[in-house]
């Protein structure tokens, strides 16, 4: 199982409302409607703290996001809605032996230069009209 907060306070009342479950379950002479209501608070108990920590975790959010610029903010803001992280991609070869990426970060040209194979006219033309989308 797994745990949406590390939160002592969750945890804590989780085991109680485990301990409650299996007393339910496997006391036969225990009052199971009483020990039901209890559960029921319990849960309640967790709900409302589970609320009240996503709600702190929001607003860090939002007091984050409100210290930055207009332009930042909406950047800022669209990062976190639709952060999600993606998994490496794990190629293997007909050995099934995993490869793995020992490429290096590619160096960055600080020095301007002429280029080695230069841009056609009609290379341009084309470009344009890609962007230009007709």
């Amino acid at each position: 199982m797994q745990a949406r907060y590390e939160d002592p306070v969750i945890a804590g009342l989780s085991a109680r409302q485990r301990d409650l479950q299996l007393r339910i379950y496997n006391d036969m002479k225990a009052n199971t409607y009483a020990l039901r209501r209890e559960r029921n608070a319990i849960l309640h108990q967790i709900q409302f703290r589970c609320r009240d920590l996503a709600t702190e975790s929001t607003d860090d959010k939002i007091k984050r996001i409100e210290g930055l610029s207009s332009t930042a903010q909406v950047h800022e803001a669209v990062r976190d809605t639709i952060r999600t992280r993606v998994q490496p991609i794990m190629l293997h070869d007909a050995k099934e032996q995993f490869l793995i990426n020992t490429r290096s970060p590619i160096d960055i040209a600080t020095t301007a230069r002429p280029l080695e194979h230069p841009i056609t006219a009609d290379e341009f033309r084309f470009a344009l009209k890609q962007l230009s989308n007709g």
